[in-house]
């Protein structure tokens, strides 16, 4: 029988350890999916009717309310309908959450744009000093012939 680190791999300089449950986000998301209902200012109902729409699947306020009640141990939100679910409510946390926690950031477009001119201006400066050494080289070749 294969042991843990068979099972999932070994820890790099990456990745920390990985520890027995260390991955079961499940009480935060039913509290991230609770907080989201209640601040969103639409009923259950509104919101279970808003992600059938968008999922073309429907969904009920009884399964949103199984999805958010800690006592509902065997009732596990649906990775797939998470956009839906931050669509409809306008609380894109759960997501963000999801993404923090495999230690990437979650960026708009507008902020990858921002990211993305960075990077010009960045690659602007070094051609500038590519342009300002092969100036130097070639004025001190001349001057050398002279």
């Amino acid at each position: 029988m294969p042991n843990s680190e068979e099972k999932i791999g070994k820890a790099n300089e990456d990745m920390p350890a990985l520890m027995p449950g260390s991955f079961d986000d499940d009480s935060v998301t039913r509290g991230l999916l609770a907080d989201g209902i209640r601040k969103c200012g639409l009923s259950r109902e509104q919101i279970a009717e808003r992600m059938s729409f968008l999922l073309s699947f429907k969904v009920t306020s009884h399964m949103l309310n199984g999805y958010t009640a800690d006592s509902k141990e065997n009732h596990r939100f649906p990775f797939a309908w998470t956009r839906a679910f931050c669509q409809a409510t306008g609380d894109w946390r759960l997501l963000r959450y999801i993404v923090e926690k495999a230690e990437f950031l979650l960026l708009t477009k507008e902020d990858a744009d921002i990211v993305t001119l960075g990077e010009l201006v960045i690659q602007q400066e070094n051609a500038r000093n590519e342009i300002t050494r092969h100036s130097r080289n070639i004025i001190e070749r001349r001057s050398g012939r002279a």
